[in-house]
This record gives C-alpha cells, sequence and structure tokens, in this order.
C-alpha cells in the first residue's frame, strides 16, 4: 500500500506560499516606514512653509 505524502509540487507551493506571505509583510511594514516619513514631512511643510531637507 503507497504511503501518504504529499507530492513534491505541492511542498513547494507550500514555500512558496510562505516566502509570499513573509515577503507581504515586509512590504506591510516598508509602506508603514514611508507612509510615516510622508506624514513627517507634511507636517513640517505645514509647520515651516517650505519643506525642510
Amino acid at each position: 500500500m503507497p504511503t501518504l505524502t504529499s507530492p513534491p509540487e505541492c511542498e513547494n507551493r507550500s514555500k512558496l506560499s510562505q516566502k509570499i506571505a513573509a515577503l507581504e509583510g515586509r512590504v506591510s511594514v516598508l509602506h508603514q516606514i514611508t507612509f510615516a516619513a510622508f506624514i513627517g514631512r507634511a507636517e513640517l511643510f505645514s509647520r515651516d512653509g517650505f519643506a525642510s531637507q
């Protein structure tokens, strides 16, 4: 009787899915950092009347 194992394609898909999820998490963090930096620069602009660099 054959053993019940998943084919290699399923394992590869699972690993790929995990990698995609990890990348999505990183992109989310980078987006939050970028957005926070944008908001900070917008506050500088409105407070000073010009974009401080």
